[in-house]
């Protein structure tokens, strides 16, 4: 239980990070151009991170 604590802490930190950015680069470029810019990379983590999730219950499942 203590672990699945922890990684949704991290993941609480990383989505943080990432809105963090957004408003910056946002604040930086204008709101449509900072959009454009982060919408990308932001899909890719996201795809990466749920990805990541299905692949580990899987693994949970096959123990």
């Amino acid at each position: 239980m203590e672990t699945i604590i922890n990684m949704s802490g991290k993941w609480t930190t990383l989505c943080l990070v990432i809105l963090g950015l957004v408003s910056f680069f946002v604040l930086l470029m204008g709101f449509q151009a900072g959009l454009v810019s982060l919408a990308a990379p932001v899909v890719c983590i996201m795809l990466a991170i749920v990805l990541e999730e299905r692949r580990r219950k899987r693994q949970n499942k096959g123990k």
